[in-house]
């Protein structure tokens, strides 16, 4: 996902700067040849009015997008300008998200405004910038990680995960955890994102992490331990930022620090994190709970890919 993400952003960039003059005075090309592919590229098909609705009316004019969560109300509302036009972080965007609000006892949270190069996200209730990137100006392996907080399945619960800093180096792992030298050349390793749904899929005997250590496991459960301890211990996943749904729109957490659901319903199989304070929901399946595991890396900026295991 992120390598396809990365692509866009080069052809983009490209575009952008190959073809300035054609974008520079019109918003509909601008539109539909450097916003359009960016909200598709991060999961939000401009198509699907159950995704994204465009033209959207308000008390004081017409929103140029809305983004949807799953119960089809408006998460962000964004505004299209022509490549030539600055970008403000508090323009005609909040006045519409405000008048939206108003006219139908909601609270929409967030918009943003693009001139398809640079995207500002504001926060209405915080009345805060909350993230600013450019495309031509910006390396697309490090703009990615910004964009990334408006990844569908990142957003589409109503919430606006800041972009992750450059990963720290990890703790010093527990006794318990075996870490070995990176083999790079050494064959029978397979990406977290692979196709792990058939039954009868050997267990992991050892995950290696984007940074190189590898763990010894014995069970596909204690993968997503160990990936949620390294997320933890990089100092991305926190008590304050654990309550992660299952899917966006959904009652159902992969963690919290009480245990509980969205509903209050406790977790059928809790798993302690370590010593972290987070409980993790164990009682999963095969294929949901590496979907899980890609999810939150995801959320915080890592690579499925970069995961790799060794399967017995």
């Amino acid at each position: 996902m992120l390598e396809e993400l990365v692509h866009t952003l080069e052809n983009l960039q490209r575009r952008i700067k190959e073809r300035k003059e054609y974008f520079a005075n019109s918003e509909s090309r601008t539109r539909i040849a450097l916003i359009d592919p960016m909200l598709c590229a991060l999961g939000w098909d401009v198509s699907d009015p159950g995704m994204v609705q465009t033209e959207v009316k308000v008390a004081d004019g017409r929103a140029d997008y809305a983004l949807l969560s799953e119960n089809g109300q408006p998460i962000m509302f964004v505004e299209a300008k022509k490549l030539a036009d600055t970008v403000s972080p508090v323009s005609q965007g909040a006045k519409y998200a405000i008048s939206y609000n108003m006219g139908n006892n909601v609270k929409v949270p967030y918009f943003a405004t693009t001139n398809g190069d640079i995207w500002n996200v504001y926060d209405l209730f915080k009345q805060s910038s909350i993230m600013e990137v450019s495309i031509s100006s910006e390396d697309p392996g490090k703009s990615v990680l910004k964009f990334l907080s408006l990844w569908r399945r990142a957003i589409s619960d109503g919430v606006f995960s800041p972009a992750a800093e450059p990963l720290v180096a990890q703790d010093k792992p527990s006794d318990s955890q075996e870490q070995v030298m990176d083999r790079p050349g050494e064959p029978g390793w397979v990406p977290l994102n692979g196709d792990f749904n058939k039954k009868g899929t050997p267990h992991p005997t050892f995950i290696r992490l984007p940074d190189g250590t590898e763990i010894a496991t014995k069970s596909w459960r204690s993968v997503m331990i160990q990936a949620f301890l390294w997320l933890h211990q990089s100092h991305l996943l926190t008590q304050e930022n654990c309550r992660i749904p299952f899917l966006p729109g959904r009652k159902r957490c992969i963690a919290s620090v009480d245990g509980r659901h969205l509903t209050g319903t406790p977790f059928k199989s809790p798993l302690d994190l370590g010593n972290t304070g987070i409980k993790l929901e164990g009682n999963l399946s095969l294929a949901d709970l590496v979907r899980n595991i890609e999810t939150v890396l995801v959320r915080f900026g890592q690579d499925p890919a970069k995961v790799l295991l060794r399967l017995r």
